[in-house]
């Protein structure tokens, strides 16, 4: 049987397994998808365990992201835009570092009728997350990009990465945006009124978290990318293209969505 796997910590909460597995039924293959604990000191040897026991593919997610950048043989031009990776493919030896993040992104805004294109986008955030979306957003000609992230090193860096594609501006005084993105975990929680004061009145709420761990100021969360990212990888890994609407209301329903 072949086997993949999803590689993150914490990785309890993951519903990775059970959205390939029920891309693989439409196919009617069969695949071992497990989750696995990485130590956050032993991201390298967790996956080189995982290709010496006969593994074919992985995704990757929060807080390996750069790490598994750093760790492929070769990497896409997306990957490459993102600065991260989401997703492994184990070829000949070779481990070939993809990141499918960003257009998971963008297709779930389109299936929410949201285009990017000319908008002011404002991005809460400045880690793998982010860096995974960018790229994508940046190659649908946003209008302006701000990022608002409590540790300003951080949010340099991201910004000097993509200063080359895009001049991303730290927020200042800005109140109006056509787009919010949380790309932070659930220990940063932003409140509007008293954090940033923004005028929320015509702005698109987008939360990559899901469930529990989504931002209660969103109306959008991230299950609709979780699954589309993950239609994105099991082509890279099969070559063939699972419908994702069914998939998304099942697993929307055991979210109690």
């Amino acid at each position: 049987m072949s086997k993949y796997a999803v590689f993150g910590n914490p990785i309890s909460h993951s519903l990775s397994p059970q959205i390939h597995t029920a891309f693989a039924k439409q196919f009617d293959m069969t695949i071992d998808y497990q989750k696995i604990l990485a130590p956050l000191d032993q991201f390298k040897n967790t996956v080189d365990a995982f290709r010496a026991q006969g593994g074919l593919g992985a995704n990757i997610t929060i807080p390996f992201k750069i790490q598994a950048f750093e760790y492929a043989d070769q990497l896409t031009d997306r990957a490459k835009l993102a600065g991260a990776v989401n997703t492994f493919i184990f070829k000949n030896n070779i481990c070939i570092g993809d990141n499918t993040d960003g257009v998971g992104f963008i297709r779930d805004l389109k299936n929410n009728y949201f285009n990017v294109s000319g908008k002011n986008i404002l991005i809460l955030g400045a880690g793998g997350a982010a860096r995974g979306i960018l790229g994508e957003i940046i190659r649908e000609k946003p209008n302006k990009i701000f990022i608002y992230n409590r540790t300003i090193e951080n949010t340099e860096k991201l910004i000097m990465f993509f200063a080359s594609r895009f001049p991303i501006k730290i927020l200042a005084h800005e109140k109006q945006f056509d787009l919010i993105i949380n790309t932070a975990n659930t220990d940063s929680r932003i409140n509007f009124n008293t954090d940033l004061q923004l005028d929320l009145s015509n702005t698109f709420l987008y939360d990559l978290n899901y469930g529990e761990r989504r931002n209660i100021f969103f109306k959008n969360d991230g299950l609709g990318m979780l699954i589309e990212q993950a239609a994105e990888s099991f082509y890279l890994w099969f070559d063939k293209k699972p419908e994702i609407k069914h998939v998304l209301r099942a697993i929307q329903k055991q979210c109690g969505q």
